[in-house]
């Protein structure tokens, strides 16, 4: 788990880039975690603790509104994740 998230905050700053060199700083300032990393983590409580699934994503997914979700519809934990981000109030009402 330390690896994938590591692995996403180092690659963040690469995602949509066409970098091609193993020559790159791997801590840039500009790295940050993302979508992915809020799904891993999630995905491990509600694993350990036996939260529902949908439970544990919208409630992430409210903590962390702006980890940069992806916006394929398609995928129902990111609708879930949408739906949470979506709503401020939500992100309260959950606590």
């Amino acid at each position: 788990m330390i690896g994938a998230i590591a692995g996403d905050i180092i690659g963040s700053v690469h995602e949509h880039a066409l970098t091609k060199s193993t020559a790159f700083t791997l801590f840039d300032p500009l790295c940050r975690f993302t979508d992915d990393t809020v799904l891993t983590v999630a995905t491990a409580y509600a694993i350990l603790t036996g939260t529902p699934y949908k439970a544990a994503y919208r409630d992430f997914g409210r903590q962390h509104p702006d980890a940069g979700y992806s916006r394929d519809r398609k995928r129902p934990a990111t609708r879930v994740l949408h739906a949470a981000a979506r709503c401020p109030a939500a992100r309260h009402a959950a606590r």
